[in-house]
This record gives structure tokens, C-alpha cells and sequence, in this order.
């Protein structure tokens, strides 16, 4: 085995295409080819499976693979620290975030807290579930925040099981309403039925090719019962668009979270009496890559959040 196959692999894994990877890695497809194929014989079984859509790891070596990646990775660090030593006491931290954007504060005081020393942070949001999971089998980040709504926490959990994922949760937050003060249902003080928010536009945001199977107005049935629905993918556009107008936005949050740490304070959460659907908070990392003192620092700060 080789460093540079290794490389190769990793890459193949990420992209699903001999001619995609062979582009980012500077090589020609047919050299890929041979040098997988190379691999495969050395080791005596195939890495991939190739199918109309492109390849896909085989069951056998997904944990090869996995280890490749932690290897190359530690690999790629050892490199930058002979080239210059003065990076020996950079501090990195990569992080994912699905849709938390209540976390971006504490993403910035940590930020803070360690501007005087050399680091190499990356803050990274995603909409989609299988995104952030690719992020971490690949190991591009360190740990990441996600939530699962209740009906799909049992796939998910199974899900990252089966990807070797470590998932840790923090808590369970109810489905409320998402409402400024140009909507009538503003002033009110106690929970609301799901039928008081149907005559008003419903506001998404996220990737509009994601799985709307996962998403809060499927799950609560509400994407079929509004008066329209606007979806944008922006979380700054869809804030700025439920406090000027009567627009009303879904989010999985407890009341006394919301109020401590909200950016927009002219908005206001109202809990669905009659949802049953709740979203489960927590972070996931890959089962063999440690978790760095920094990380378990920003995951020991951002908990109470939750």
C-alpha cells in the first residue's frame, strides 16, 4: 500500500466518480483505474462497487477505508508540521452544523478565546443529514451538531451505527412556531393549535434538493395545510422575512433556549400544543477519530444552548 493510494481512495469515496476524483487529484482515469486495481489485488478483495451511478465502497472495506482516512489524515498534519515547525502549536477545530445557527455566539467567543496562538478553525452549516455525514466518515471535520426529528430517529441512529458514527445526544426539543410581531398570534402568551397557524404563508429554508421527508413542515403535515409557502436558503432571509412580515417558520426549540441566546430579538417561538412530532439535539464523530481538548470545549460550551 501506498500514501498516494491512499489519497486516491479517499477520494473516490468522497466524489463516487473515477473521472471526478482522477480530476481533483491532478491524475488521468486510466491511471486511477490501474492503480485501484493495483490495490484491490494487493489486498485480495475489491474496494468499490461500481454501479450506473457511479462506485460506491463495497461492505468489506468500509472499515479499511476508514482507517485509510484517519491515517492519511495524521499523515497530511505530521507533512505541515516538518515543512514549518511554527505550526506546531496551531490549534484546528472543524466543525457541522444542521440548520443551528443559535450556535454561531459561541462559535465566535471560542473564536475569540484563542485569537493570540496560531489556529485553523472551519465552521461549516449544511441542510442535509447525508451531507454532514459525509463530512464525517471523511474525516473533514471534528464532531458535528445535528437534530433528528422523532419519527427518523431510529433509521439515523441506525444509519450512523452502521457508518461506525458515534452519536451523543443532548436533549429533546419540542416543535414550535417561529412568528414576529406583524402576525396577529404575536401577543399570545400560551401554546397555540396546529390549525391557528393555517392561514398564514409557511417559510422554509435549507437545500431545496434535500429530503423533504425530514423536514419540520413534512413531518408535522403542515407543508400541506398552509394558506402558501415560501422556501429560501438563507437562515438571515428567513428570519428577516417572519419578523416583517405575517409569515410563519418552524423551529425545534424550548422556549427558555430561545429567549436566552436569540439573534433576532423582535421574534418569538410558540409551542404547537397538538404536535407530537420533537426534534432530538446532539453531535456525532467518527468512532476511531479522538475528540481534540478544543472540541470537547466548544461541544462543554455549547451544550447549555440546549
Amino acid at each position: 500500500m501506498k500514501l498516494k493510494q491512499f489519497a486516491q481512495v479517499i477520494e473516490l469515496t468522497k466524489t463516487g466518480s473515477f473521472s471526478q476524483a482522477a480530476r481533483n487529484l491532478y491524475i488521468s482515469q486510466p491511471n486511477l483505474s490501474y492503480s485501484i486495481k493495483q490495490l484491490e489485488d494487493e489486498i485480495g478483495y475489491p474496494l468499490f462497487t461500481r454501479t450506473n451511478d457511479g462506485v460506491i465502497p463495497t461492505v468489506r472495506a468500509r472499515d479499511l477505508i476508514e482507517h485509510m482516512m484517519i491515517i492519511y489524515r495524521e499523515y497530511c498534519i505530521l507533512q505541515e508540521l516538518s515543512q514549518d515547525p511554527t505550526k506546531q502549536h496551531k490549534i484546528s477545530l472543524r466543525v457541522a452544523t444542521m440548520n443551528l445557527y443559535r450556535t454561531i455566539p459561541y462559535f465566535s467567543s471560542i473564536i475569540k478565546r484563542y485569537m493570540k496562538i496560531p489556529i485553523n478553525f472551519s465552521f461549516m452549516n449544511y441542510t442535509s443529514l447525508d451531507s454532514i455525514i459525509d463530512q464525517v466518515i471523511t474525516c473533514q471535520v471534528d464532531f458535528a451538531l445535528i437534530g433528528i426529528l422523532s419519527p427518523y430517529v431510529k433509521s439515523v441512529k441506525t444509519k450512523l451505527k452502521n457508518s461506525r458514527i458515534e452519536y451523543h445526544g443532548f436533549t429533546t426539543s419540542p416543535i414550535c412556531a417561529l412568528i414576529g410581531p406583524r402576525n396577529p398570534l404575536y401577543h399570545i402568551e400560551e401554546p397555540i393549535g396546529v390549525k391557528d397557524i393555517f392561514p398564514f404563508t409557511l417559510i422554509t429554508y435549507g437545500n431545496g434538493n434535500e429530503d423533504p421527508s425530514f423536514s419540520l413542515a413534512h413531518a408535522t403535515g403542515l407543508d400541506n395545510d398552509m394558506f402558501g409557502r415560501v422556501h429560501v436558503n438563507s437562515s438571515h432571509l428567513f428570519h428577516q422575512t417572519i419578523e416583517s412580515t405575517t409569515a410563519v417558520g418552524l423551529v425545534a426549540c424550548r422556549k427558555e433556549a430561545f429567549t436566552k441566546d436569540n439573534l433576532w430579538k423582535e421574534l418569538r417561538i410558540l409551542q404547537l400544543k397538538d404536535c407530537t412530532i420533537n426534534a432530538e439535539i446532539g453531535w456525532i464523530k467518527l468512532q476511531r477519530l479522538p475528540l481534540t481538548d478544543i472540541a470537547a470545549e466548544l461541544l462543554d460550551t455549547v451544550k447549555i444552548l440546549f
